[in-house]
């Protein structure tokens, strides 16, 4: 499932207890960083990345 960035909390993977969201970025299979809301992206695969206050980055695909 997909959820928007407004829903973070919801959104992200794994255990957010104490970190706080630093930047949330999508990429392209090519590698390119996307700079338009996810909303109006293409149908596709895309590599969603985000890092958090303590240093940790998690990166995984998403299907739009």
């Amino acid at each position: 499932a997909i959820r928007a960035a407004k829903a973070l909390s919801t959104a992200l993977p794994g255990d957010l207890t104490g970190k706080e969201l630093i930047s949330d970025e999508y990429y392209n299979l090519n590698g390119q960083r996307m700079s338009i809301p996810f909303t109006q992206f293409e149908k596709g695969s895309y590599i969603r990345r985000v890092q958090y206050s303590d240093g940790s980055v998690k990166a995984w695909k998403e299907m739009k």
